[in-house]
């Protein structure tokens, strides 16, 4: 649920970047579809596409009752999606001109 959550929040900034550009607003979740649509008009975002791919994993499907989650540790994929969520609020934030915290 923590990298799900990281993920929505990543897309929503994404999204609001769009939306602050004046471009249209792509209906996915897929925030690496979302990155490559704004690459043309800001392109010191690419710096943030690895970030984009490993948390758009997190996007839709593991909110449903019958996903599995991978085997794995959790405490250290969320704690990865924290950080990777993190590093995208500060470049959307930054690009908006707005004082990240």
């Amino acid at each position: 649920m923590i990298g799900f959550h990281c993920q929505q929040a990543a897309e929503k900034h994404l999204k609001a970047l769009h939306v602050a550009l004046k471009l249209a607003v792509p209906r996915t979740h897929d925030l690496d579809a979302l990155l490559r649509a704004l690459l043309d008009h800001v392109p010191g975002l690419q710096t943030i596409e690895e970030a984009a791919s490993y948390l758009t994993g997190f996007a839709v499907v593991p909110r449903y009752p019958s996903f599995q989650p991978q085997t794995g540790d959790a405490s250290a994929r969320s704690g990865k999606a924290c950080a990777l969520v993190r590093e995208i609020l500060r470049k959307v934030l930054r690009t908006l001109g707005a004082s990240p915290h």
